[in-house]
């Protein structure tokens, strides 16, 4: 198939995932934009296009080099990556993945045999580590009030991986005696300096709990998804000139206030909460 931005590696990732046994080559359109000027075919059109694409290959033999095969290599590998990051757990052993990907790019490079069965079994150990991970989380709920779990996820956005992960870092939230101590443990206070009549905002102060920022902001990101009041709260912020990553600070620093507010009184998330 010809290259055509990300439609033909679509196409090859289709063909990996159904296990349509489809053997791909793509073909860099220069080449075929070459082959259809010896033809003396000016005219254009996708019916003509794929009988020169066609015509071509009983010409051209693409042989793909091993930058090529190593270049699929890695958007197979970014696609299981992706398949990880959305939760998708492959259900695949390496033999069966590799199978797949020779039968789709024709590998016959030992030494990239090698390399792509080294790469998913690193994959496959990456998601056994995570689910290990995932039974450690779920332990983790019996030394964690079960109630605080579910006035955290009553927040539209916020799930219970979240919950957890955020409570395991905070461990005991009535040890702070102010959102603001909070607030500065989780390393997302505004750095504000005075010069002169002018206030100088510098970011936020990033001494605080890394693991626990990052939480709030995958949290903070997730909420303005899905809860209205907050989407609102960062368009503002937008619309007032505000940079992304500024608003997304904000709204992780308004999130984390209002979590704290709730678990401190014991009371579940409303649009009204303030």
């Amino acid at each position: 198939m010809e290259e055509e931005k990300d439609f033909s590696s679509f196409l090859i990732h289709f063909f990996f995932i159904t296990e349509k046994y489809i053997p791909c080559v793509i073909i860099n359109p220069s080449i075929i934009d070459r082959f259809s000027k010896v033809k003396l075919r000016p005219s254009k059109s996708h019916k003509k296009d794929t009988k020169i694409i066609s015509e071509s290959l009983f010409i051209y033999k693409p042989s793909p080099s091993s930058s090529n095969k190593i270049s699929e290599l890695k958007k197979k590998i970014s696609y299981i990556k992706d398949d990880i990051k959305k939760g998708n757990k492959p259900s695949f052993s390496s033999d069966m993945i590799f199978d797949f990907a020779s039968k789709s790019i024709g590998i016959n490079s030992k030494t990239f045999e090698n390399i792509l069965r080294s790469k998913i079994e690193i994959l496959l150990l990456l998601l056994e580590e995570l689910d290990k991970f995932d039974k450690l989380l779920s332990e983790s709920i019996k030394d964690i009030e079960i109630n605080d779990i579910n006035i955290i996820t009553s927040i539209p956005g916020i799930g219970k991986t979240s919950a957890i992960s955020f409570l395991c870092e905070v461990q005991d939230i009535r040890r702070f005696r102010r959102a603001k101590s909070l607030i500065a443990y989780a390393g997302i206070e505004p750095v504000i300096k005075e010069s002169g009549r002018r206030d100088v905002r510098l970011g936020i102060y990033k001494k605080g709990n890394r693991h626990l920022r990052r939480i709030l902001f995958l949290m903070a990101m997730n909420v303005i998804k899905y809860e209205g009041k907050f989407k609102e709260f960062f368009l503002k912020l937008r619309a007032r000139g505000k940079s992304s990553k500024s608003a997304l600070i904000a709204v992780a620093n308004k999130l984390l206030r209002t979590i704290y507010s709730m678990l401190i009184h014991g009371s579940f998330y409303s649009p009204n909460y303030s």
